[in-house]
């Protein structure tokens, strides 16, 4: 009889969700603060965009973020690619080093946002090995990896609208 955890690592995996789960639950309960504050902004610059096309704008970049994520952690050759030819020049490299800093700096203002971006990439990194340890090539690593954050980051956001509607 083949045993799931043959099939699918599943610790990993209940990692994986559950902390994406906390960060969807976390983004739903700040989402209407940073609504609110780019409406302001908005009006203050007397553009006129809905709430709905921000609350649109803010879960697609979280699904971004996702695939972001996903791509960082099971290491794409294109962006590979991309840092060895960006470090070629003395220039860029300064560039790279004022920019790494100034994330540094937004890391230590928001470090309660960070250390959940930590804990997802934790376990995001503990999938991605147990799932190249399973056997799984790249694209099936990526793939698995996109549908367990996304099944996670929804099932968040689903569970804050159940509870607070």
């Amino acid at each position: 009889m083949l045993r799931l955890n043959a099939i699918l690592p599943g610790l990993s995996i209940l990692f994986l969700v559950l902390s994406y789960l906390a960060f969807g639950w976390y983004l739903c309960q700040i989402l209407p603060n940073q609504v609110g504050a780019l409406t302001t902004m908005a009006q203050y610059f007397q553009l006129s965009v809905s709430e709905r096309v921000l609350h649109i704008g803010t879960l697609a970049l979280g699904a971004g973020g996702v695939v972001t994520f996903a791509m960082l952690v099971t290491k794409v050759p294109l962006l590979r690619f991309l840092l060895q030819t960006w470090f070629k020049s003395d220039m860029r490299t300064v560039l790279s080093v004022l920019i790494a800093a100034f994330a540094v700096v937004l890391i230590f203002v928001w470090l309660d946002f960070f250390m959940r971006l930590a804990m997802i990439l934790g376990a995001s990194i503990l999938a991605r090995l147990e799932f190249q340890g399973a056997g799984y090539n790249w694209w099936q690593t990526f793939g698995l990896l996109i549908f367990f954050s996304s099944l996670g980051i929804s099932s968040g956001i689903v569970s804050y609208t159940i509870v607070h509607t």
